[in-house]
């Protein structure tokens, strides 16, 4: 997924990029080598002057490729390059960096990449260049990023509930609409503790006829989330982005 996620503002879906959607990976498993051999999570070349290492990566619940990271040791006479390729060998990437950017890639397209690094020397006689273990980051995870409630009609005394989990979770932000000359109120509950209270304190969460948003980083066991109007008969739209 990429872009604004429905029905948030900008400033609030960009949150979903910050807040626990980066996942990484890393190691050898899979790996095929040719003409190198693994010791002690380094690959080195066996006793000839070029080998390959591959290995084929397919993160879960992937939407987004962000970066791979590898370390490298290349004494004199040395070289060790990395070619990001699709499965059918296909070059996306010719020569990658440590920390190399992968952003570019589809990954609608390209749900496995295939890393294939060459390490050469000029000699057998010079020492073996070394290549670290690799890792790699996506944006991924498996997340319920938007609870869209519809419109309620409320009166300024009560409150409507808008989204009522009970297993744990993140809250991440909150958005509210207000047509016409409404102004809205809002009622959270963390763990059975009120962390705001707009009817209570006499105070208002979203200005008439506009909008705003909050964004949170909250953990939660147990969450409730209501709001209200301060007129009966107005309409507040209230939207909760979190993930589970």
């Amino acid at each position: 997924m990429s872009g604004p996620l429905l029905g948030l503002p900008a400033a609030v879906a960009d949150v979903q990029d910050k807040v626990g959607r980066v996942q990484t990976a890393g190691g050898w498993a899979g790996a095929v080598f040719d003409g190198c051999v693994l010791e002690d999570g380094k690959v080195k070349l066996e006793t000839i002057i070029a080998g390959t290492a591959s290995l084929d990566i397919s993160p879960s619940s992937l939407y987004a490729w962000r970066n791979m990271y590898f370390k490298t040791v290349k004494p004199a006479n040395t070289d060790i390059i990395c070619a990001v390729k699709d499965t059918y060998d296909n070059v996306l990437i010719p020569n990658i960096e440590d920390g190399g950017d992968l952003s570019s890639i589809d990954p609608t397209q390209y749900k496995t990449l295939r890393l294939v690094w060459t390490l050469t020397r000029n000699s057998v006689e010079d020492e073996s260049p070394e290549l670290h273990e690799p890792f790699w980051s996506w944006l991924g995870g498996v997340e319920k990023e938007i609870y869209d409630t519809p419109t309620h009609t409320t009166t300024s005394s009560s409150y409507v509930t808008v989204l009522e989990k009970t297993t744990p979770g993140m809250l991440l932000a909150i958005s509210n609409e207000s047509p016409g000359t409404t102004t809205s109120r809002l009622k959270i509950t963390i763990d059975e503790t009120v962390i705001r209270d707009d009817l209570a304190n006499s105070t208002f969460f979203s200005p008439s006829g506009g909008s705003k948003y909050i964004i949170y980083t909250k953990n939660f066991n147990i969450l409730k989330v209501e709001h209200a109007t301060s007129s009966s008969g107005q309409k507040s739209i209230t939207y909760v982005s979190y993930k589970e």
